[in-house]
């Protein structure tokens, strides 16, 4: 059953593939494809790429083809042989580069050696190799692959990142830009009471670096100022593309819904910030929440913490603050490198 649901899955992804290449012809417009988008529950993800499409068509390039990493094993091979030296090539952005989530960087290998010829835009990523044996390992392939194509451009969205790849890809069009999901700062969103109290939303996976012991001293702390709400941006769901905003904004209303954030997810930052909610961010196991921390940095309603022992005074003064004293900063401009790469 399971291989005769493959099959047709199959089917239906090639018939939709071919339909659009029909529309880029019949329209005389190059094919813009993107490599890599999700399926699985990450909404932090599903964020990236809900976002990607729409600068994208923010910037004139209307008729997108996503390819997610899962079709890898079903159609991957079939798209690469149809698409052609002017079709446009993206990446999805994220924290995929690196020995952390080796999978998803073979996947972005693969897509790199699959189109030679073709201009390909990574969107912004964090690069992480752990400074062991396999870490060395792995950049070493990395860097014979990507300094090995010739019109490769990498978007990295924090400066460690950022002069880690000068070191290493040298062949490589590297541009420094914000995480993609903030090219939604600025946009309205559904306007909900504020009166639910604190959400808490910690990881609980490879990049967590909060002890069971520092997250029960901060739980603690933040019950003296209201009820306690308990979220994940990652969900146990397949999320399909017909769904994505549909999960995506209902967990934006979640987080605008409440008096405070506290959190240690990169997006459970970025989705306080362009919902204009107060939010207290831990940092990871890595350095990307406070490298893009940085690019916000002046939103006074967004906190950078690296441990509790202040967290009583910054939560007094976030639940104190009205948003009409809200500050504002100018995101647009950040992305105009991003924008001439893709109109290039």
């Amino acid at each position: 059953m399971d291989k005769i649901k493959t099959i047709i899955k199959k089917i239906i992804k090639i018939l939709h593939f071919n339909l659009y290449l029909f529309k880029c012809k019949i329209k005389g417009q190059a094919p813009y494809v993107i490599f890599g988008t999700p399926l699985h529950g990450n909404l932090g993800d599903h964020a990236i790429i809900y976002s990607e499409i729409y600068f994208l068509k923010q910037n004139g390039i209307k008729h997108i083809f996503e390819v997610s990493t899962y079709e890898d094993k079903i159609c991957f091979d079939y798209i690469c042989k149809k698409l052609k030296e002017n079709a446009r090539i993206f990446v999805t952005g994220g924290g995929s580069i690196g020995s952390q989530w080796i999978e998803e960087e073979k996947f972005i290998r693969k897509v790199i050696k699959s189109f030679p010829d073709n201009k390909i835009v990574i969107f912004p990523q964090t690069v992480y190799y752990s400074d062991d044996e396999n870490g060395k390992y792995e950049l070493e392939i990395s860097k014979k692959i990507y300094n090995g194509h010739k019109n490769l451009s990498l978007c990295l969205r924090e400066k460690v990142s950022y002069e880690f790849c000068k070191s290493n890809f040298q062949n490589v069009n590297l541009v420094l830009v914000p995480d993609i999901v903030l090219c939604l700062y600025g946009k309205k969103f559904k306007q909900v009471d504020r009166k639910d109290g604190i959400l808490i939303c910690f990881r609980h996976d490879a990049e967590k670096k909060m002890s069971s012991k520092e997250f029960e001293n901060i739980t603690d702390i933040l019950k003296k100022y209201g009820n306690l709400k308990y979220t994940d941006t990652v969900v146990k769901k397949v999320i399909y593309p017909i769904l994505r905003k549909k999960f995506l904004f209902e967990k934006l209303i979640e987080f605008s819904s409440s008096r405070l954030v506290v959190t240690d997810r990169l997006h459970g930052m970025i989705f306080a910030a362009i919902t204009k909610t107060p939010c207290i961010v831990f940092s990871n196991y890595n350095h990307k929440v406070k490298g893009v921390y940085s690019w916000i940095k002046d939103l006074n309603y967004i906190v950078y913490m690296e441990n509790e022992e202040e967290l009583e005074e910054k939560v007094s003064a976030l639940l104190k603050l009205h948003e009409e004293d809200f500050n504002t900063i100018n995101l647009e401009v950040k992305f105009n490198d991003l924008k001439k790469l893709i109109k290039e």
